[in-house]
């Protein structure tokens, strides 16, 4: 049986923490590539690859081009009700929902959607820690990336925080193949309120045991992100003199020192600035509107 479950995004809506609690359920196999973008468009400019893929392996991310190397990511889970994925790039890209349609008409579908201005600004953030983002200022790095030319922008070729967020738009394009059953679309906001009864309505959606919410594991953080305190540390891990004398202290003692100097989540210096917060809410408001009619799905949008 080939792969009949796709969690299509959107990006930093909580699709790690989803895969890896769907994962856990022995209906459910889960692929150890959680991101294999096998049905998009992506380019693997923002990743470095310094080993050779190995399907033992799990990975946050790892670009599948191959038919052969994708489906041998299920081969563990022949015996499965359901063998999954979760590449966010699906919902933006302009083509992934017929190719996905293409492969498997049956398949499943879920979608998480947060605020897509909370989401632009965690996009952002994001960014900024891993070094992909320079500029300090989010209106600047929202207006710089928008109007990008058409030719430059992609997955991993610029960072679309805007295009990211037009969830009506994106949502459409699977709409128009797959039925509204095999579609499941949840606020971000109301699965991490409650994510045991999250779980069991998804649970519900795809027909398994719900009795399995007792074996989940609801403790473990997923892809927990931790920043600096202070912005003069983000410069040392530039440094190859400092980063060379880090390198000889003792073990105990650097995590010691990384827990006093580093934070749960991004950097408190960033901020959703006025400004930026009215330019994206002047750029979505048609789309938010289309959402809510369609699909029932509306967003405060409080800065």
């Amino acid at each position: 049986m080939i792969p009949n479950l796709f969690i299509i995004g959107a990006a930093k809506c909580g699709t790690t923490s989803l895969h890896e609690y769907l994962a856990q359920h022995p209906e459910i196999f889960m692929a150890r590539v959680k991101e294999p973008h096998f049905f998009a468009q992506v380019e693997n400019t923002l990743y470095d690859y310094k080993e050779e893929f190995s399907p033992e392996k799990e990975y946050h991310t790892w670009v599948i081009k191959e038919k052969d190397e994708y489906l041998n990511l299920f081969r563990d889970g022949q015996k499965s009700k359901y063998k999954g994925e979760s590449s966010p790039s699906y919902l933006w890209d302009p083509e992934a929902a017929r190719k996905i349609y293409d492969f498997n008409p049956q398949a499943k579908l879920i979608v998480l959607l947060r605020d897509p201005i909370k989401r632009a600004f965690s996009h952002y953030q994001m960014d900024v820690h891993a070094g992909y983002q320079e500029k300090r200022n989010f209106y600047d790095a929202l207006k710089e990336d928008f109007e990008m030319p058409d030719s430059q922008k992609g997955w991993n070729k610029s960072h679309l925080y805007m295009e990211l967020g037009l969830y009506h738009q994106q949502l459409e394009r699977f709409r128009e193949l797959f039925s509204k059953e095999q579609i499941m679309v949840i606020r971000f906001e109301d699965f991490i309120q409650d994510i045991e009864n999250g779980l069991k309505n998804i649970f519900e959606f795809l027909e398994v045991d719900n009795r399995r919410l007792t074996d989940i594991d609801f403790g473990k953080k997923h892809n927990q992100t931790q920043s600096p305190k202070y912005v003069f540390i983000s410069k040392l891990k530039d440094n190859k003199v400092i980063q060379k004398m880090i390198g000889l202290i003792p073990e105990g003692l650097k995590n010691k020192i990384k827990k006093s100097t580093y934070q749960d989540g991004y950097r408190k210096d960033l901020v959703l600035d006025e400004k930026g917060w009215e330019y994206l809410i002047q750029f979505y408001q048609d789309d938010l509107k289309q959402l809510k009619k369609d699909w029932g799905i509306s967003f405060n949008l409080n800065i």
